[in-house]
């Protein structure tokens, strides 16, 4: 059983359609939500965790200093 919090891979899709498509692109392709699950479900058990989310989270804002040179 997982933890309160923890995402499948649909509430995943959505929460990245909702609250992170402004930063990533192609949050509507079901093929690229399903890799970044993939990358980021590091315990493999089909949910991404609170702390899997925040490592998307870490990698997002590294990328997005080096873009804008911080």
């Amino acid at each position: 059983m997982g933890k309160m919090g923890d995402l499948h891979q649909a509430a995943f899709h959505s929460l990245l359609r909702s609250e992170l498509c402004h930063l990533l692109t192609d949050t509507e392709q079901q093929e690229t939500v399903r890799m970044v699950f993939i990358n980021y479900d590091a315990d493999r058990n089909q949910k991404i965790s609170f702390d899997e989310y925040v490592n998307l989270i870490a990698y997002i804002l590294r990328k997005l200093c080096v873009k804008h040179g911080n």
